[in-house]
């Protein structure tokens, strides 16, 4: 019996269901430049510095996809970020290590059941113990194993990674934050040497005064 002030632990509930976008190639690099330099929303003309320090694979790759888009679009390119629109970006790479469960079943199940439902009301609507018509069964039957084998092919492909990529990305003029935009993707765990691990550079950069010193002898 519980007695008057006990208490009872949250239970956990699952999320409704939502999709989110895998990258896994550079062309979603592209389409995500896209994004981010149509969210800028500017004015023709307008300058615009994009950051090179991110040497990774997807920094080099993204800089150059952010430079193309923003040309198509009428903003010309600053080699340095003053009296530009400064766009960077920061990267966390997050790797989930619970059990991440499939949000389908298995491809082709319901073929299968659909299958052996009809095998087995061809089977009842005859009333010996054998197979009347061989051809239909053969048929049935060939028809799950090639959806089978396509099925088994492709369940990798469809299954959720425990691998996620969270880029944010600022645009910033004269050191002011104008602009922000977060993003969350799945990447493969094999790709994820891919990114570097960036904080969001939310700031502009503090450049603190220097002080030249001189040893003077007697």
């Amino acid at each position: 019996m519980c007695i008057f002030g006990c208490s009872r632990v949250p239970k956990p509930v699952s999320h409704t269901f939502s999709s989110q976008q895998r990258l896994e190639a550079a062309e979603h690099w592209r389409e995500l430049a896209a994004t981010v330099v149509d969210g800028l929303k500017l004015t023709a003309g307008t300058l615009v510095y994009v950051a090179q320090d991110d040497k990774s694979t997807f920094g080099t790759a993204f800089s150059q996809f952010v430079r193309h888009e923003a040309l198509l679009r009428g903003y010309p390119i600053s080699p340095t970020p003053e009296n530009a629109m400064e766009v960077t970006w920061g990267t966390q790479i997050v790797e989930h290590q619970g059990p991440r469960p499939h949000n389908a079943p298995f491809p082709g199940t319901s073929l299968l059941l659909a299958g052996l439902g009809l095998a087995g009301v061809h089977y009842y609507t005859h009333n010996d113990a054998t197979w009347h018509d061989s051809l239909d069964t053969i048929l049935i039957l060939s028809g799950l194993a090639v959806e089978g084998v396509h099925a088994g092919s492709q369940w990798d492909t469809m299954s959720t990674t425990d691998t996620e990529l969270i880029i944010g990305i600022v645009a910033k003029s004269n050191g002011l934050l104008q602009r922000n935009f977060i993003a969350v993707y799945y990447i493969n765990r094999a790709d994820k040497n891919q990114y570097w691990e960036r904080k969001v550079p939310w700031e502009a950069p503090v450049i603190l005064p220097s002080k030249e010193l001189r040893v003077v002898s007697n």
